[in-house]
């Protein structure tokens, strides 16, 4: 079994100010030629969180399927303080139509320690559902700051809020073993494998290389892999392709079912 932890759909920017619109249907043949039962659909689009699709939008969109679709609904930090926009997203949490929740450090500003998180944070915490924040590099033509997206601040949070599962999109990359040490510290947070590659390209052997090593370099610091997570950023990525880049990753037989499924499975409650 394979769950991409990862994807997105709905209208955006591909970086060449194209815009593109990948649909439910692409994605389920996407699934299907890659042999991924399940792919967690994160709302929104990629450059614009007003542009892309609301939560409430995504959950009618993959309603439909729900034995191989979820949603993992963004926070837009830009609407915190909107009547009635916390209180939608927590009750979604709690009708369990979507599976956790994603903040994006970098592309907004934003800290994990703002009062206003809390209360979803804590309803998070009462589910046992987690929390994605994005880490990392940002979307290529995106404008944002990279360095507030930094893991130290998945640390963070971890830390004030140690009853809460993290997880850091992308797992911090370029940052990757600062990104393993905030997880050997912090045992609520968890890390998914997404958006490591050159977007809109098919993967290199070179790529491929990078990633080997990068992975050798965070197993060593991390210790293991049992909270990493199996994620492509679909459409940026061909999951077929990343299906098989993983499968090829320097763990176990064990370890490597952990991280395309059983790790995803746990994490989210599916």
């Amino acid at each position: 079994m394979i769950i991409d932890c990862h994807t997105h759909i709905g209208g955006f920017i591909d970086g060449k100010t194209e815009v593109i619109n990948p649909t439910v249907e692409d994605l389920l043949r996407a699934m299907d030629e890659s042999g991924v039962q399940m792919s967690l659909v994160i709302s929104n689009s990629l450059t614009d969180l007003d542009e892309g699709l609301t939560p409430d939008e995504a959950v009618r969109e993959i309603r439909k399927f729900p034995e191989r679709l979820r949603v993992i609904a963004h926070i837009d930090l830009s609407h915190l303080d909107e009547e009635g926009y916390i209180e939608n997203l927590a009750e979604l949490l709690e009708q369990k139509e979507v599976v956790g929740l994603k903040v994006y450090l970098g592309y907004q500003k934003c800290d994990l320690s703002d009062e206003r998180l809390t209360p979803l944070f804590k309803a998070c915490e009462q589910l046992n559902m987690p929390v994605m924040v994005h880490t990392g590099l940002l979307l290529v033509g995106v404008v944002g700051s990279g360095q507030e997206a930094h893991p130290r601040e998945v640390g963070k949070a971890a830390e004030k809020y140690p009853n809460n599962i993290f997880i850091a999109a992308h797992f911090g990359n370029p940052w990757i073993e600062e990104c393993a040490e905030v997880m050997a510290k912090y045992k609520n947070v968890y890390a998914d494998l997404s958006g490591y590659f050159i977007e809109y390209e098919a993967i290199t052997e070179k790529g491929k290389q990078e990633l080997w090593n990068d992975m050798k370099i965070f197993k060593d610091a991390c210790v293991g892999a049992d909270r990493l997570l199996f994620g492509t950023d679909w459409p940026i990525y061909s999951q077929k392709e990343y299906v098989e880049v993983v499968k090829s990753l320097p763990f176990s037989p064990e370890e490597l079912e952990n991280i395309l499924w059983k790790n995803a499975k746990k994490v989210f409650g599916l």
